[in-house]
């Protein structure tokens, strides 16, 4: 498997960019193309107030291999966000993440596999694909 960052996608519209703290708003698995679209709002910089600043965009995996969702509780009464806060992501296998399911073993070389962790439901997301595009909109 080769690794991948993600932030190097949000290209330099955007100086300061990056999917830590991004809000995760939907998540479409699409089987008969083998894709997965995710909607985020990406923090890029800070407003006048010193709060993030926040801008759309869509994460879109081709070629999905594998992907898994943590079970996890979600109520929207119990967060200060309607979205999941994405604290932390990265490229695996990262000897640092216990996830509670293993990637597969037979996964090909030329294909990436990418966590995100939501500090919101207290769960990994997890996608192994062969490309992945983004779009701010």
């Amino acid at each position: 498997m080769r690794p991948l960052n993600l932030d190097s996608l949000l290209g330099r519209l955007h100086q300061h960019a990056t999917f830590h703290d991004a809000e995760l708003q939907s998540l479409h698995l699409d089987f008969s193309s083998g894709s997965a679209k995710l909607q985020f709002l990406i923090p890029c910089g800070f407003l006048p107030t010193n709060e993030l600043a926040y801008h759309c965009g869509t994460l879109e995996f081709i070629g999905l291999l594998f992907y898994f969702v943590e079970p996890s509780v979600f109520s929207p009464q119990a967060n200060d966000r309607l979205s999941l806060w994405i604290t932390s992501d990265g490229p695996l296998p990262d000897q640092g993440i216990d996830l509670a399911v293993p990637l597969p073993d037979d996964l090909p070389e030329q294909a990436f596999a990418h966590y995100f962790y939501s500090s919101t439901t207290n769960s990994f997301i997890v996608f192994a694909a062969l490309e992945a595009t983004f779009h701010w909109q």
